[in-house]
């Protein structure tokens, strides 16, 4: 199959699995598949996931799980790495083998589910994810992350994880939409805008945001621009944030000010006509606002 069958194949199986496992990331999914396969060009007997055969020790050696049947496993010339030689070395091991791609993913939801990947299963997001499945063990290559990573964000994969539409309105009424709100993420030396939407915990916090910020957008016939709304916590201290940032809970948005508005009505807007109490002023007038749980409060920087 080629590239673009491969991932649409893999988005069907793999949504169908996350019915019932909604811990599972399709983006990382697809992604571990599309590294593992060649974008589903390599994938002897089936086995698109780089799935090894179960090994049991017997004496001081590792053999293949007498359980499984002969005919459920291939033995594979592999990439390893190696950390004695500090490079990839060229290994025959034990693979499985499967009737189809489905089938493949069916062992890989399985695999995911056991304890040595719990915390896989506990990320918020993809990004923490693809970090969580190297140290855990699936793959040797210290590269791994990174690969991963580069895939989801290449191909667009982290759209698969957003639970709202990037246009849907937060409220009804509003022309502020989830996308505005997405988290940025830094990637080998380059920024990716709104990618990983905010946690579901947090929605809450969005929507009471969105009410105040609409208030400020309708006073003006400028729309003002959102810069900065929610951070995952890996991108929260790339751009300067505070340990304890509102944007780490879609609490706060860096706002643009409004074309042709003084930076004396804007301020005045916010001031008078809503509920904001955290303002801080930056020199060109653009605002960060937050919605923290104390009295006012002003700052400059």
């Amino acid at each position: 199959m080629n590239k673009q069958e491969f991932i649409e194949e893999s988005i069907y199986y793999l949504t169908e699995l996350k019915k019932d496992n909604p811990w599972l990331l399709v983006s990382m999914g697809v992604a571990q598949g599309g590294r593992e396969s060649g974008w589903g060009k390599h994938a002897p007997g089936n086995n698109f996931l780089g799935i090894k055969a179960p090994k049991i020790k017997k004496g001081d050696v590792w053999i293949v799980d007498p359980a499984i049947p002969k005919d459920r496993i291939q033995k594979l010339l592999t990439w390893e790495w190696s950390a004695k030689e500090g490079k990839f070395v060229q290994v025959y091991d034990w693979f499985m083998n499967y009737p189809s791609l489905q089938a493949c993913f069916e062992r890989y939801v399985k695999i995911i589910s056991g304890s040595r990947y719990k915390d896989v299963r506990n990320s918020k997001d993809w990004w923490d994810a693809t970090n969580y499945v190297r140290l855990n063990g699936y793959a040797t290559s210290p590269g791994y992350t990174d690969s991963l990573r580069s895939d989801i964000l290449s191909n667009k994969l982290y759209q698969l994880d957003w639970k709202h539409d990037y246009a849907e309105p937060i409220n009804p009424g509003s022309n502020f939409t989830w996308g505005e709100t997405f988290s940025n993420v830094f990637f080998n030396g380059k920024k990716y805008y709104r990618v990983i939407e905010p946690y579901s915990q947090y929605w809450d916090n969005v929507k009471k945001l969105a009410i105040q910020l609409q208030i400020v957008r309708f006073n003006f016939s400028y729309p003002i621009k959102i810069e900065s709304w929610f951070r995952i916590p890996a991108y929260n201290p790339i751009v300067g944030g505070a340990p304890d940032s509102q944007h780490l809970y879609a609490n706060a948005a860096d706002t643009i000010k409004p074309f042709r508005v003084t930076s004396k009505d804007y301020l005045d807007c916010v001031l008078n006509k809503t509920s904001i109490t955290g303002i801080g002023i930056q020199k060109s007038g653009s605002l960060h606002l937050d919605l923290k749980k104390v009295k006012r409060r002003i700052w400059y920087y």
